[in-house]
């Protein structure tokens, strides 16, 4: 049996990677996934979760003038990628609070925050999606405050200020 060092270890990836798959959090690579699988000799498809093929009789997007109401594995890939993002945005507020960073990260940062805020705004006026995309989007608009409170701090005030006001339709959108 390994531990979650040894398995990071001879897989290259880090323990904070091994405990994050572990608890099924965020996107996992396939070059990390590979080296998990070798370490552990399985196939990759055996460390995968088991999901159930969808009905090849799935429903029109729009049946009767009513949304449908099972998300699509795209709309879930979707909602995963913002989950992904927060993640990895996570990280990098986590690493800039016990050292400085140059103002031009985090407007790079902040700028992200308002694209990934931007293309997910569509999937707030999905009702059927609404329970899994409201607490990944409430996520993302408290760790973009964060972002924009870091490049305020770093001297990038102005640039900050813009961003902010970008981000509140999303806010408004999850209300």
């Amino acid at each position: 049996m390994l531990t979650q060092q040894e398995l990071a270890d001879r897989a290259g990836v880090s323990l904070f990677t091994v405990q994050r798959i572990e608890r099924g959090e965020g996107n996992v690579r396939p070059s990390t996934g590979r080296g998990i699988a070798r370490v552990l000799g399985v196939g990759v498809e055996d460390l995968l979760p088991k999901v159930p093929a969808p009905p090849s009789n799935q429903p029109p997007l729009f049946n009767g003038g009513q949304e449908r109401r099972t998300p699509t594995p795209s709309e879930l890939n979707a909602i995963e990628a913002i989950k992904g993002f927060c993640d990895r945005l996570e990280i990098f507020l986590d690493a800039r609070e016990h050292k400085g960073s140059h103002p031009g990260m985090w407007v790079i940062q902040a700028q992200h925050a308002i694209d990934v805020a931007a293309v997910s705004l569509p999937l707030a006026d999905r009702e059927h999606l609404r329970p899994v995309f409201i607490p990944a989007a409430a996520r993302l608009t408290e760790l973009a405050q964060r972002v924009f409170d870091g490049a305020r701090d770093a001297g990038a005030h102005e640039e900050a200020k813009q961003r902010q006001a970008t981000i509140r339709e999303l806010t408004e959108a999850i209300a």
